[in-house]
């Protein structure tokens, strides 16, 4: 499975071996791939008379897992897995994990002397020992390498799009907007390669709703072309305009960030949000109370609107948090609590299926241009009653939760 391989699991053995051991920024990443992979696994010979076909009166019989055999990633894989054991028994100063035929090694330090003499030195002995042939013209070793198409940076520690995968992104996306229409083979694709960028780009999954509503809508086997509906073009534009500019996630612990908590709640007449940051995720403002700062807070007046929701309302709400101190939460872990499901799961998925969706969307949009980490909460209206009587601009409550 080479680098191009699109598949939905692709950063996660180097994402979990990053995650889970928090390795100093400028480590060495290794990178090794094995030749022919499926051809070197042989096919034991009960069973090889099921792989045999016939052309021009011969017949043919495949000894090894060939290419699209159903089975043969698992099988392949058993054998991965024996790989990777005995590479990490033998290598203890390497963090070392793989998908299927990818071998991915870090070091535990950047101080490491040399870390790719003493990595090959055992992985050549061990494949030249089990006879596993090396594809040396995709070895990567350095503080970044591309990684099953997504490139990883260890000195920033960020995962992003390479060069190539960022400008075929941009180029499709722009193709697609200059046609008048698309049939579903083409929304297919383009989808395909926008959900894989997804990944590391930052609001991908916001940008790709409108795209997933769209095919969806297509009659199943159809080969019509269906024109491009306003919400898409808008999504198309933002990925064919704005790709570069939120091109990359990091790779750090989030709880590593200054933690800010955002209250928020909306009432029939106003919008109420409060903040204070603390050292620990799981705070509440009730233990806090009596150190808030009224310039940390604020009120707002609803226009008199009789068809937007609630839900709007809401989500509405932790929009104009942003709007008005999301200056003060630059690089933070902002722990946006709130008693809407509708905006607790808008904020967890990244995009929303109604009208509430556009606030959303402009906040998320604040939110990775100020590359602030959204961890969203959902707490019981009993224990939002200080945004509450803000969203009402009751004073006489206020007063009496916060005397000072």
């Amino acid at each position: 499975m080479g680098d191009g391989a699109v598949s939905m699991t692709y950063l996660g053995p180097l994402d979990r071996a990053l995650t889970r051991t928090y390795p100093t920024p400028g480590c060495t990443i290794i990178k090794r791939d094995i030749k022919d992979a499926f051809q070197i696994v042989p096919v034991t010979e009960d069973n090889q008379h099921l792989l045999a076909f016939q052309w021009n009166d011969s017949t043919y019989v495949e000894c090894c897992l060939p290419f699209g055999l159903a089975t043969a990633p698992f099988l392949f894989n058993l054998f991965a897995e024996a790989l990777h054991w005995i590479l990490q028994c033998l290598l203890p100063l390497f963090y070392i994990n793989h998908y299927l035929d990818d071998f991915i090694a870090i070091t535990q330090s950047p101080s490491m002397p040399d870390p790719t003499g003493p990595f090959d030195e055992v992985y050549n002995r061990v494949t030249d020992y089990l006879r596993i042939p090396r594809n040396t013209k995709k070895d990567q070793q350095g503080t970044y390498a591309t990684v099953l198409g997504i490139q990883i940076d260890s000195i920033a520690m960020e995962a992003r799009l390479p060069p190539e995968k960022l400008c075929r992104a941009t180029l499709d996306a722009a193709a697609a907007l200059n046609a008048a229409s698309l049939s579903l083979k083409q929304t297919e694709r383009l989808t395909g390669l926008l959900a894989f960028c997804s990944r590391v780009v930052r609001l991908g999954r916001t940008r790709l709703q409108s795209l997933y509503t769209f095919q969806a809508a297509f009659p199943h086997g159809s080969s019509a072309r269906r024109r491009i509906p306003y919400e898409v073009r808008d999504d198309l534009e933002w990925w064919r305009d704005s790709l570069s500019l939120f091109n990359g996630i990091l790779l750090i612990n989030p709880y590593r960030r200054t933690i800010t908590h955002l209250y928020t709640d909306a009432s029939s007449i106003g919008q109420g949000f409060f903040f204070f940051s603390f050292k620990s995720i799981s705070d509440c403002w009730l233990a806090h109370y009596d150190q808030l700062h009224q310039s940390n807070a604020a009120t707002l007046a609803l226009a008199q609107d009789a068809h937007t929701h609630i839900n709007t309302h809401e989500v509405d709400a932790i929009h104009q948090g942003f709007l008005l101190f999301s200056h003060h939460w630059l690089h933070h872990t902002l722990v946006i609590h709130t008693d809407s499901s509708t905006a607790h799961t808008g904020l967890k998925k990244g995009f929303l299926h109604s009208p509430p969706n556009a606030p959303l969307k402009s906040l998320l949009i604040l939110a990775a241009a100020r590359d602030i980490h959204i961890m969203p909460h959902w707490l019981p209206s009993r224990e939002n009653v200080l945004a509450d009587a803000l969203s009402y601009n009751n004073l006489e409550d206020i007063t009496n939760i916060c005397p000072h």
